[in-house]
């Protein structure tokens, strides 16, 4: 597997290498793989960042811990009320409905049926279906 490291050194600039993993590593304990998450990079770690490992412990994993709690928070507050946001999603989306028949209508000037009592015969008289227009144009 070959590799690319890049590194900034502080004045912009950015360095790259490019080789096989097997030369990555080769015995040095200051190069570790991404692993899981990001197996095509590596970390190289000097003398500052291993003092800094041991002053404030994996960093990353705190806060990605953190994340998740406050994910699971406003999972299990949304599921408390999971029958209200649902009831809300069903009202907009009927009111949406609503509103796009509405907007048609006036600008294509349709009109709703009347519906009469009678003797159950539908009668039909200057109708068409919305979309054959719309393909019909």
């Amino acid at each position: 597997i070959d590799y690319e490291l890049v590194l900034e050194d502080g004045t912009g600039w950015v360095n790259r290498a490019t080789g096989d993993e097997s030369e990555m590593q080769n015995g040095n304990d200051d190069v570790t793989g991404g692993g899981a998450e990001a197996p095509w990079s590596y970390y190289y770690r000097c003398d500052t960042t291993r003092q800094l490992d041991e002053e404030l412990g994996d960093v990353f994993s705190r806060i990605r811990a953190g994340e998740d709690g406050v994910m699971l928070t406003l999972a299990s507050v949304i599921f408390e009320h999971d029958d209200k946001l649902r009831s809300i999603a069903h009202a907009a989306a009927e009111l949406d409905c609503l509103v796009a028949l509405a907007s048609s209508a006036r600008q294509f000037g349709w009109s709703r049926p009347r519906i009469v009592d009678g003797s159950g015969v539908l009668n039909l008289q200057g109708v068409w279906h919305p979309l054959l227009a719309v393909v019909a144009e």
